[in-house]
């Protein structure tokens, strides 16, 4: 099957893996995603690992969203990573150990048998029970079948990932059958690495529509990347109920000054970093932009309000800045901070939180590792903040 690469610098398309009409499997990357012809043909072991991570990503949010951002799949990417990831840790799966009592053939299980009802006759031990482990073959060879059809189909869609091949592989089953052949060796297990195994096959044969998949059709495919972006710049931020305090809140009051009972949407910035070995309090928000654009008055004046805001109730000075994607020439470089924003006052009467800073950072990195990257920024912004803003306050 040939593959082909594309990055989506507008940001308007669609980001995933896309299998065309004419057998060509399509992988279209996001904003700044670092790609050249070069790493395809040398079949980069690091390329593809990245590819997988980003894959893994929009998997993750098309499981859970649906939508005019999220395209209907035939394909069950997410349970399809499991079986495959179960097999090369695991390989083929195996018949569940079964024991029986006296009269079966096969080998003895001796520790079961030793602590069962036992009688001495003539100074010699006789046992009542000999217990004997046992092996349901036919069983192991259904689900084993089941396991290759399956894997010979996620080898043909996203085997190039994992430089994984598996040979064509069909069978009679149809997929009711193979769901009740898996349930029912289901109930016969109480291993745990056997029901994950179990689990995960039923749920790929469930969600996926073996008829279609030859028919081009599209089966992972996000819109809406932005989300992504900011749940990556978000990932060592504040969460749940303890971000809700960084929110501004408004209310309305009648001239008498009597509180008139609205509900006025809340604006919450992307991310807070608030730590108490940390000096700062940083509020940054994600903007997945194409290159060259930056953000609008609308979003740096709310950036501000954030700002203020967060300085207000925490008594803690606050950098605020903007994360944008990009792809860095430099590969030793991936972070790159362009520059700040201010308003049109005099730069020493400007609160820090007033003068937001634009950080570039390279798409494929940061997708690849953010929680270190993010650390990596947050030093950056201090070194900038020292050199330019402290004597400001």
């Amino acid at each position: 099957m040939k593959i082909s690469y594309k990055v989506n610098e507008s940001g308007k398309e669609y980001v995933g893996i896309y299998l065309k009409d004419n057998n060509e499997l399509q992988i279209q990357l996001p904003i700044g995603y670092r790609y050249s012809k070069e790493e395809e043909e040398k079949e980069n072991k690091e390329f593809k690992q990245d590819i997988r991570k980003l894959m893994k990503l929009i998997a993750k949010k098309t499981s859970i969203e649906s939508g005019e951002n999220t395209l209907p799949s035939d394909f069950c990417f997410i349970s399809a990573i499991k079986v495959l990831e179960n097999y090369l840790q695991y390989g083929l799966y195996r018949q569940t150990q079964k024991e029986v009592k006296i009269n079966a053939k096969g080998k003895v299980n001796w520790r079961k048998t030793i602590n069962s009802q036992k009688i001495f006759y003539n100074n010699k031990i006789i046992y009542n029970d000999i217990y004997v482990n046992k092996t349901n073959y036919f069983a192991e060879k259904e689900i084993q079948e089941i396991q290759k059809y399956c894997l010979s189909k996620i080898s043909e869609m996203i085997g190039f990932m994992w430089d994984f091949s598996f040979s064509y592989f069909n069978i009679d089953y149809s997929k009711a059958e193979m769901i009740k052949l898996l349930k029912q060796e289901l109930k016969e297990t109480n291993q745990d690495i056997k029901i994950e195994i179990l689990n995960n096959l039923i749920d790929f044969i469930t969600k996926t529509n073996f008829e279609k998949l030859k028919k081009g059709n599209i089966f992972i495919k996000y819109k809406e990347f932005q989300y992504i972006w900011e749940e990556l710049v978000d990932s060592i931020g504040i969460k749940g109920e303890e971000k809700k305090e960084y929110f501004p809140k408004a209310r309305y009051y009648y001239l008498e000054g009597q509180e008139y009972k609205s509900n006025v949407k809340l604006q919450f910035p992307d991310t807070i970093i608030n730590r108490e070995n940390l000096k700062y309090i940083y509020v940054l928000d994600a903007k997945y932009y194409p290159e060259g654009s930056l953000p609008e008055e609308y979003s740096i004046f709310k950036q501000i309000r954030y700002g203020q805001h967060v300085n207000k109730i925490k008594q803690k000075e606050v950098i605020n800045a903007f994360v944008l994607p990009k792809k860095l020439e430099d590969k030793n470089i991936e972070i790159n901070i362009f520059g700040r924003l201010l308003d049109n006052n005099t730069e020493s009467e400007l609160k820090s939180y007033e003068k937001i800073y634009v950080v570039y950072v390279d798409t494929k990195r940061f997708i690849s590792k953010p929680k270190e990257i993010l650390q990596e920024i947050i030093e950056k912004l201090n070194n900038c903040h020292k050199r330019y803003a402290l004597h400001d306050q």
